[in-house]
Parts: C-alpha cells; structure tokens; sequence
C-alpha cells in the first residue's frame, strides 16, 4: 500500500511539474512576441497570450496564478511595459503601437485583475498604471474608450488602494467631462453614467462624490442615476446608463444654463 502510495505521489508531483514547464513555455513565448519591435508580432503575442488565459482551467490556472507572483512572468508588468505605457527612449527602433495592440491589452487588463487581485496593486504601485488608464479614457476611439472603462472597473472593484489613487489623479473629474461632452459617443458616455453609479456605491467616500455630482447634475439627476443603475446593474448596466444619459440630456435642453461647460475648472476630486 506504501508503496502504491508513494508511487501515486510521485506521479501527481511529475504532472505537475510538466504543467508547470508547459505554462512557464507559453508564457516566455507570449512575452518574446509582445515585446517584438513589428507590431503585426505583438498582436500575435497578445492574441495568443488572451486565448491562453481564457482557456486555463483548475490546476493550470492554479499554476498560472502563482506564476503572477515572479516578477518576470507577472502579465500586468508586461503589458504596461511593452504596450500601455513603453519607455519614450526605446533603443531599439519600433513600429508604433497600434489600436488592436492597446485593445487586447486592455482586455487582459480586465481579465488578469479579476483572476489575479494582487496585480491590481502591481497596477497601481509599480507600474503607475491608473494615470495611463484615465488618459485612455480620453482616446478618440470608441473600442479603446470602452476597454479602458472595463479595465479600470476590474483595477477598482474591492481594492480602496486603487480607487483612493483613481480619485487622486482626477479620474472621476474626467469621466463627468466625457459625460457632458455631446461630442464623445453615446455608448461612451452612457458607459460614464454606469462607471459614476460604481464610484459612488462602491468607492469609501462614494458620498463626497455623490455630494460633488449634486452640485453639478442637481439632485434629482443624481438620485435617478443611482436607482436607475443599482435597479439594472445586474441585468442590463449598459441600458441604465443609457436611461440616465437621455434624462441628463433632456435636462440640458430644456436648461442650458444648468450644467457648466465640460471645460468647466468645478473640481469633483475627494477630499481626504
């Protein structure tokens, strides 16, 4: 029995140890091509690198999280390094990142702070992620805008560190100017009315936030905003966004002079 025992051991520790070689394998092959200086292979790298996350399942995915925790395999790193937020000086010369580069960055942005809490951190602190995340919000490209919303939904949900920095760096002052822009896209903007829903629900002084987009919307945009996202937030969030942006609208027009300009300098930032 003993015997049988150790053997079963044994070869429970050898699969693993194949599972591991095979990760850390597709790993260093993702980052190779992520880092490449043609843009056609970083897409490949990103692509591929997206898929694999996707499809890890239990063990491996297990594996993979525990990788996270070794500087040269963590994702986060990589994909701000490489992609979100390269060195200006760069000695090698390289074609410039591309929209599809920055959108499957994204998207592996939202995914890997989800399935990996601990690189919201590595996010935050050591990559200086947030600030790169909240100019992307101003992208003039519909897909990046909505990919960096999604992102920063994943970097903030239950981590006070994230969001105290979110705030710091005028990140909800961004969002309400995308908010009144009528320039920026509807599905933008109606993403912005859900994205202040979350702030103020969620983030520890949601209040001062709430109390800040009274003083510009008014109370009673405020107050439908609120209702309107919590009631749909786990149905349809994007349809309540969409609710609220249509009163806000209605609103502006039949009163001009009820909501300031998006240029206007009134700061929503927290007072700590």
């Amino acid at each position: 029995i003993m015997g049988t025992l150790h053997m079963s051991l044994y070869e429970n520790w050898q699969r693993y140890h194949v599972q591991q070689r095979e990760i850390h394998y597709q790993l260093d092959e993702a980052f190779l091509r992520v880092r490449d200086r043609f843009s056609f292979m970083r897409v490949e790298g990103l692509t591929s690198l997206l898929k694999f996350v996707r499809g890890l399942q239990e063990t491996d995915l297990a594996i993979f999280l525990k990788m996270q925790e070794e500087k040269e395999m963590n994702v986060i790193r990589h994909l701000f390094t490489h992609i979100l937020d390269p060195p200006s000086s760069n000695p090698y010369p390289s074609s410039p990142i591309a929209l599809q580069e920055r959108v499957v960055a994204l998207s592996l942005v939202q995914g890997m702070c989800l399935y990996h809490p601990p690189s919201r951190l590595i996010l935050c602190s050591d990559m200086k992620g947030i600030p790169v995340l909240i100019r992307l919000l101003e992208s003039t490209h519909t897909s990046e805008q909505m990919h960096a919303f999604n992102a920063l939904f994943s970097v903030l949900v239950d981590s006070d560190a994230t969001q105290e920095v979110f705030v710091e760096h005028q990140g909800v002052e961004t969002v309400v100017q995308l908010l009144q822009d009528k320039s920026v896209t509807v599905p933008v903007r109606a993403k912005c009315a859900e994205f202040l829903a979350f702030l103020i629900r969620y983030v520890p002084n949601g209040h001062k936030i709430r109390g800040d987009l009274i003083e510009r919307f008014g109370e009673d945009l405020v107050t439908l905003l609120v209702k309107t996202v919590h009631s749909l937030l786990e149905k349809d969030p994007a349809a309540a966004g969409e609710t609220f942006l249509q009163a806000l609208d209605n609103a502006s027009s039949s009163s001009s002079s009820s909501l300031p300009s998006p240029s206007s300098s009134t700061s929503l930032s927290v007072q700590k």
